[in-house]
């Protein structure tokens, strides 16, 4: 066994911490996927030998690492769809001033439709985040 210290530590409060999205919770693909983990989780720690409380904490580790690695697919997904589509609309711009077509300004006005459809929701997740760290602020702050 190796004990290592690091005297380096940077000592405050640590922000990165995980919240679970009640949205993953209402999203039937990811309970599905969630249901799977801990099925094979039980298959393996069919032990009699475990007590009760190490298997249940186990598993919730298991649900939270789970849950961590689908927040960060669909966050990934959500960036890369964004990032697709607004280059989309930058390469039909230049060839619709190159040579104009109702088709092409269709698909634009399409394109920047879908875009401004997920913008939002991007937006309203920031400013719920800046809300809740504004009030845990100004709990701080008045206690």
């Amino acid at each position: 066994m190796k004990l290592d210290i690091n005297h380096k530590k940077i000592f405050g409060k640590v922000t990165n911490t995980w919240r679970l999205k009640n949205i993953l919770l209402k999203n039937e693909w990811t309970n599905q996927e969630v249901k799977v983990e801990i099925k094979k989780y039980m298959e393996v720690n069919k032990d009699d030998n475990t007590t009760t409380q190490s298997l249940w904490d186990a598993a919730k580790a298991v649900i939270r690492r789970k849950y961590i690695a689908i927040q960060a697919f669909l966050k990934k997904e959500e960036r890369s769809q964004i990032h697709n589509l607004t280059l989309c609309p930058k390469e039909v711009v230049k060839e619709e001033q190159i040579k104009p077509k109702t088709s092409r300004r269709q698909e634009i006005i399409k394109t920047r439709a879908e875009i401004n459809a997920i913008e939002p929701k991007t937006q309203h997740r920031l400013m719920k985040l800046e809300a809740g760290y504004l009030k845990e602020l100004t709990k701080l702050i008045n206690h």
